[in-house]
């Protein structure tokens, strides 16, 4: 961990703020990976279940090239 890095959150919890909460946001909020193809079809829903739930990048990016893919077949009528 960067020194900069440490002593920025330090000051700022000393003076009473949460770096990247900002009032009025849940913290109990839960993100996500989601990736739709050019139609806006979802061809990826991996909703987080916790904040250490994340999806491989793996899988994101095949979900990307399936996408790709399968629009490339379809344009060119195979």
């Amino acid at each position: 961990t960067h020194p900069g890095v440490v002593s920025f959150y330090a000051r700022a919890l000393l003076q009473g703020h949460i770096p990247g909460l900002h009032r009025g946001q849940d913290r109990r909020q839960l993100g996500g990976d989601f990736v739709l193809d050019r139609d806006g079809v979802m061809v990826l829903a991996h909703p987080e279940r916790g904040p250490e739930d994340r999806t491989p990048v793996g899988s994101i990016l095949r979900a990307v090239e399936d996408a790709a893919s399968q629009r490339a077949s379809r344009e060119s009528g195979c």
